[in-house]
């Protein structure tokens, strides 16, 4: 692991509402009415081709009101229109009134196909309780919802393994980056069970997830005593832990071997399974906690070289060798998160590979929870293994391919990777639910049942 990065500053590019020059917000405030008349595409193309950079982000900014019935949508916003023009737009400045006015009226999807609200950067405009506070809606009902009411920046800020809070929408600060290999690690006191590599020595299944019940059980002490105490989690009392490290160590040389269960496939699936069972508990749709294998996969070679490393494996040896593991994690344990590796697998950056992540895990495996890049990995595909030639381009590629959470700050460049074309929002959406899925699933945004009393504490004698 690296150093944690700093999250997402609060404005990490240029924001698609405040980056309007007067005649891009001008043709998109007049060109409302085209979209009411199915003109809706070819205005679009009109705004792309001025050369005023405000007249391409008036465009992408209007691109929402497409998707959706034309007259509902300008017909809401103009039932608001002189609300928001004394909210938000001074009468003596038409130029500020018509950049206000594109701030408030562009649609965001809340939920389901015909639920449609204006809203703007100080809040969403709404007449009943939003769905994602709903206890009684499934986790990701909820996480659309939620999602589906956030800007570009939000959805970005919400990418990153130290996801920043916001406060108009209730949602906290969260750090998912927490660790239990062998205990709940770097969060205070805690059990200490020995390494990885000496319980798999025990040859004991039943053992292994009687320790790893321990751990989630403390786990979750410490994660609501955290809440209880500060509000929200910090880094290391969250409830998504980076835990277990199943890749196969077949040469010492290649350093941090005690992590593992050894150099068996069978024996490291297995002990991996139950490990994941015992984090998790019985009913993986609400997890104690989400156990997250990890490095998918390959991660053979020097420990020095990971970062730029290729590791070329045949496909017997892939899915005889490396594959087994994993695939019992998830499709036998119903792991809710996997880790990929930092090196690329034939080519292919573990963290944006279509093979790992696409064709064989939700492919082939079934996998539907959410995918998180080792610290830095982002980073490394165009640094260190020359795929990519920005951090725009590199997380395009990584989110593309079904990454959904960049351990770092590389994600941050996903709102320029959107404003320039090189992703879709919805693709971004897709990453961002995912992540909620996990949170709502984990019971963050629920009451709880019954008041927590205080923990007893020991004294000494």
């Amino acid at each position: 692991m690296l150093a944690p990065a700093e999250s997402c500053p609060r404005e990490p590019g240029p924001a698609r509402q405040d980056t309007f020059d007067h005649a891009g917000a001008l043709l998109a405030h007049n060109h409302l009415n085209a979209i009411t008349n199915g003109e809706g595409v070819a205005a679009c193309m009109a705004f792309d081709t001025g050369d005023a950079p405000g007249q391409r982000l008036a465009c992408a900014v209007l691109q929402p009101l497409l998707q959706i019935p034309p007259e509902r949508a300008v017909n809401d916003a103009c039932t608001n229109l002189d609300a928001i023009h004394a909210a938000h737009g001074p009468k003596d400045d038409p130029v500020a009134c018509h950049i206000a006015c594109m701030r408030a009226v562009t649609p965001r999807r809340i939920g389901r196909d015909d639920e449609w609200i204006p809203h703007n950067a100080s809040g969403v405009y709404s007449m009943s309780e939003p769905a994602y506070l709903d206890v009684k809606l499934g986790p990701l009902e909820r996480a659309r919802d939620l999602v589906g009411r956030m800007t570009l920046e939000e959805k970005v800020s919400q990418v990153v393994h130290d996801a920043g809070a916001i406060p108009r929408l209730g949602v906290p600060a969260y750090n998912w980056w927490n660790e239990c290999l062998h205990g709940v690690g770097r969060a205070g006191v805690a059990t200490v069970f020995p390494q990885a590599i000496a319980l798999a020595a025990t040859w004991n299944p039943d053992l292994m997830e009687h320790v790893a019940v321990a751990i989630s059980d403390e786990a979750r002490a410490k994660h609501h005593e955290a809440v209880r105490r500060d509000g929200h989690s910090g880094w290391y009392t969250g409830l998504t832990f980076w835990s277990p490290n199943v890749n196969i160590f077949r040469d010492p040389r290649w350093g941090r071997g005690q992590e593992t269960y050894g150099e068996d496939p069978y024996l490291t699936a297995v002990m991996g399974v139950r490990f994941v069972r015992g984090l998790q508990g019985p009913d993986p749709s609400r997890p104690k906690v989400i156990a997250t294998p990890k490095h998918y996969a390959v991660h053979s070679g020097p420990e020095s070289l990971r970062h730029g490393f290729d590791a070329r494996v045949s496909m017997r040896d892939l899915h005889e060798t490396y594959l087994p593991a994993f695939r019992a994690c998830i499709v036998e344990g119903r792991a809710g998160s996997i880790m990929p590796a930092y090196n690329r697998t034939n080519g292919e950056a573990c963290a944006a590979s279509p093979a790992l992540l696409e064709d064989i895990l939700r492919g082939a495996w079934g996998f539907r929870g959410y995918v998180v890049s080792d610290c830095g990995a982002i980073d490394d595909i165009y640094r260190h293994h020359g795929l990519a030639a920005s951090r725009e381009e590199a997380s395009a590629l990584a989110v593309r391919a079904g990454c959904d959470l960049n351990c770092g700050d590389t994600f941050c460049g996903l709102s320029g990777a959107v404003l320039t074309g090189l992703l879709s929002e919805a693709e971004l959406d897709r990453a961002a639910i995912q992540l909620f899925h996990a949170r709502f699933s984990l019971g963050m945004f629920d009451p709880p049942v019954l008041p927590v009393p205080d923990a007893p504490r020991s004294r000494s004698a």
